[in-house]
């Protein structure tokens, strides 16, 4: 890869998570390369702002029971400008599973816990070389101003650069979801198909096109390339909100439940235990061996009026405890 001169704004980055003794250990690590941890928050929202407000330049996640790494990405995905943002996951053991799509996305690398100076450093490192070569730094460059709401010179700007990397996937889905913004779906859907054709094997543009599809009220179109992805990830946790958002959409709630049962039986059961009750309940379920699977659960459900929170709010997803 050609090298061009580095050309970072500020070298602040930001981790999301609610682990204050991660944040200074990251922060240490990070000095060593110049790089400065400048803020930690639990919030993926707050987390975006500060990237489009251009107050941080490389996000670290940090992968928790209650809230998974995947599920971050994933909602870290959506954002266009985000995806001209290198990403730095911190992945439990049990998550492990999750490392070939995160890593196959184009901008996400994967350390797995726990996190040592040894091993986060070098991939730390990697990364932030990694983006300050082409066409990762033409990427960022052509991305540095983009808004929420993009103008004409932020597409000219992504535009010049699909002459040369055209189905490069991250370029391509930043480009797609700009176009789908701007209400031009049939162009979106011709760029992200397009690059699927040349190179089925990258995750991003089938979820990217999976996303405008949902969005448009389409949701059996969206299911087919989701269903595919979670057959060749086994049953991958990146794609679950989707499955479950496109299922709902479709009305088969005996679909739902299979995804929700597959989160659970992934150690996913924070997040899923409240979405799997309520469906349970709507869909009025008589099975015997799904009622003697979800026994064990039935205390700690009680003692937790939980509910799920979509990933618009602040919160992001997770359990909200109330006292009873």
């Amino acid at each position: 890869m050609e090298i061009r001169k580095p050309l970072w704004p500020n070298q602040h980055c930001i981790l999301i998570s609610h682990n204050t003794e991660t944040f200074y250990l990251i922060r240490k690590i990070a000095l060593t390369t110049r790089w400065e941890l400048v803020k930690m928050t639990p919030f993926v929202e707050e987390a975006i702002t500060e990237v489009y407000e251009n107050r941080a330049f490389l996000v670290i996640v940090d992968d928790e029971e209650a809230y998974p790494a995947p599920l971050t990405i994933r909602r870290l995905s959506r954002e266009p400008k985000l995806l001209a943002t290198p990403i730095l996951c911190t992945l439990n053991p049990a998550h492990r599973g999750e490392q070939n799509i995160l890593s196959e996305l184009g901008n996400v690398d994967v350390v797995l816990k726990p996190v040592t100076p040894t091993i986060f450093l070098p991939r730390l490192t990697h990364l932030i070389k990694f983006w300050q070569a082409s066409p990762y730094y033409n990427l960022r460059v052509a991305a540095n101003s983009l808004g929420r709401d993009p103008s004409r010179d932020d597409f000219d700007r992504l535009l010049t650069l699909l002459p040369i990397h055209e189905t490069h996937p991250l370029l391509v889905s930043i480009t797609a979801l700009l176009l789908a913004s701007k209400q031009f779906i049939s162009q979106a859907e011709k760029l992200l198909l397009r690059a699927i054709e040349k190179d089925p094997s990258r995750p991003l543009p089938i979820i990217s096109l999976a996303h405008i599809y949902l969005h448009h009220a389409m949701p059996a179109e969206a299911l087919k390339l989701l269903n595919a992805l979670s057959r060749k990830y086994d049953d991958t946790l990146f794609a679950f909100c989707d499955l479950i958002q496109a299922n709902l959409m479709e009305g088969d709630i005996s679909n739902i439940l299979k995804v929700l049962m597959h989160g659970l039986k992934r150690e996913f059961s924070i997040p899923v235990l409240p979405s799997l009750f309520a469906s349970y309940a709507i869909a009025g379920r008589q099975d015997e061996t799904l009622k003697k699977y979800l026994k064990p659960y039935w205390d700690l459900y009680k003692k937790m009026k939980a509910s799920w929170l979509p990933w618009d709010k602040p919160e992001g997803p997770g359990l909200v405890q109330t006292k009873t």
